[in-house]
């Protein structure tokens, strides 16, 4: 069984997130405050491959849909920095990834 922690605010529980997914670059989904990441704690029930609990059930999909995007949110990103428009990433759709 997975050990719930209370913190702070009397009525807020989470599950500590595993290292495998606080590791990931692009999964941190929520923050709240440095000790606490992560989508809804429902959803924590997985455990990793070393038998870690708390990997979240959604950590698969969460990975291959932010790596899939991460390109073109790069791209996208230097466009504002370059102070020109987002949605420049349609004309360049094919050269990126």
């Amino acid at each position: 069984m997975v050990k719930i922690q209370k913190i702070h605010e009397p009525t807020k529980y989470y599950i500590p997130l595993c290292q495998k997914f606080l590791s990931a670059p692009h999964l941190r989904i929520g923050y709240i405050s440095e000790n606490r990441y992560g989508e809804c704690p429902k959803n924590r029930f997985a455990r990793t491959a070393d038998g870690e609990p708390g990997l979240n059930c959604l950590c698969a999909g969460y990975r291959q849909y932010f790596g899939h995007v991460a390109p073109y949110m790069d791209f996208m990103a230097n466009e504002l920095k370059h102070r020109r428009a987002p949605a420049n990433v349609m004309s360049h759709i094919d050269d990126i990834h």
